[in-house]
Formats: C-alpha cells, sequence, structure tokens
C-alpha cells in the first residue's frame, strides 16, 4: 500500500474533532485495506508497523482499545514480530477466546507464545497445576509442525521440567520426527546418558557426522 499513504491514514485518524467511535470505525477499514490489498508481505509488515506506532503515540483515552485492535490483527499477519507481541501483550488480557482466534493463523509462533503464556501463568501462580494442559498444547504443537525446532526444543524442556517419567519418550520421538538433526542426538546422550550406546548406535546408522567421541560424550555426561 505504501508507507506514504499510511502516513496520510494515519492523519485522518488523528483529525480533530473525531470522537472515539469514529476514531475506531476508521482504524478498522484501514486494517482490512492493509490486510486485503495486494502489497508484499514485507510492505504489509511495514505498514502495520506505522500504523501502530502511530496509534501509540496518539494517545488519548480510547488509544488503548485500538492498540488492542492493531495489535491483534498485526500478530494474526505477523506473528513472528516481537514487537506487536510485546504491544498486545501489554494492552491486553489474552483471553482463551482470543489465544483460540490466534491459533487459527497456524504458525508455529504463535504457539510457541501461547504454551510460554500457559507456563508464566503457572509460574506465578506455583499452587496452580497447569502442568498437564501445558504439556497437552505443547504436545498439540509437535504435531501440528513435526519438523519444528523451536517448538520441539519447548517440548523436551518442558517434559524434562513437568513429567520427566517420559522425557525419554519425548527424545526418541524427536530424533523419530528429525532424524537428520546432530543436535537432537547430543541432547538424547546427555538428558539420557544410559541410552548413549542406542542413540550412537542410531547415529552411524543415520550416516551422521559428529565431531566428538562417544567417550568424550559420555565423559561430559558424568560431568
Amino acid at each position: 500500500m505504501g508507507t506514504h499513504l499510511v502516513n496520510l491514514m494515519c492523519a485522518n485518524i488523528a483529525t480533530n474533532g473525531s470522537s472515539p467511535d469514529d476514531r475506531e470505525g476508521r482504524i478498522t477499514r484501514y486494517l482490512e485495506l492493509l490486510t486485503n490489498c495486494q502489497a508484499s508481505e514485507e510492505q504489509k509488515e511495514a505498514d502495520l508497523f506505522v500504523l501502530l506506532r502511530h496509534v501509540l503515540l496518539c494517545g488519548g483515552e480510547e488509544s488503548t482499545d485500538i492498540v488492542k485492535k492493531v495489535s491483534v490483527v498485526a500478530v494474526e499477519q505477523f506473528p513472528q514480530i516481537t514487537l506487536f507481541w510485546d504491544k498486545l501483550k501489554v494492552h491486553l488480557t489474552l483471553t482463551n477466546k482470543l489465544w483460540d482466534r490466534l491459533l487459527k493463523c497456524k504458525k508455529e509462533s504463535v504457539w510457541y507464545e501461547r504454551i510460554c503464556h500457559e507456563k508464566e501463568k503457572q509460574n506465578r501462580n506455583p499452587d496452580v497445576n497447569l502442568s498437564n494442559r501445558i504439556l497437552s498444547l505443547s504436545l498439540a504443537s509437535i504435531e501440528l509442525f513435526p519438523r519444528s525446532t523451536l517448538l520441539w526444543d519447548l517440548y523436551i524442556s518442558l517434559t524434562r521440567e513437568l513429567h520427566h517419567k517420559t522425557l525419554k519418550t519425548a527424545l526418541m520421538r524427536a530424533i523419530k520426527e528429525n532424524p537428520s538433526r546432530k543436535q537432537l542426538y547430543l541432547k538424547a546422550i546427555q538428558l539420557c546418558p544410559e541410552e548413549a550406546d542406542t542413540i550412537y548406535e542410531l547415529i552411524e546408522e543415520k550416516q551422521l557426522r559428529v565431531r566428538t567421541l562417544i567417550e568424550e560424550i559420555q565423559m561430559f555426561c558424568e560431568i
């Protein structure tokens, strides 16, 4: 769409005398234009950033509601952009209904944020046991994105912390789903040293090149 045109939109939103309802109506129409236009993904990202920055600088009693609207759309479009998530978290309580809406975009970074959000809730309230919910979400994420390094690392970390007895199963499944990822084999040896021989056989079977000798790995695990 072009940053110049977005700047004109921002100026129109800030027109003196406009009511909060008028401003929100305009921002809604502009968001629809931005998300449905034929611009490149990079241009849409830049336009949403300009729009969000303007709303944040503009202030006003109703600005929080407009930030919510812009941030939700921005996250749906570009869930990998940390800035959009940060603003969304500051200005909006992330309800289950909103999470369900965000998860529909099927982006691994949204699933990652969702799982971390639940973990943060448990850390803030240790008396509330959310372990099963957290692990269920994490398991669902790797089933949806079986090749995601980000989500597999998170699942292994959570399994180790919240349900250690299934750690070995989680590691072996990770290796099965990602047989060429060397770091998983080394992590499995480190976390389950009793399975080192079996895992080393898998490394040889897959003909992966690991510059560390099995004896050195075992010594590392004993430290």
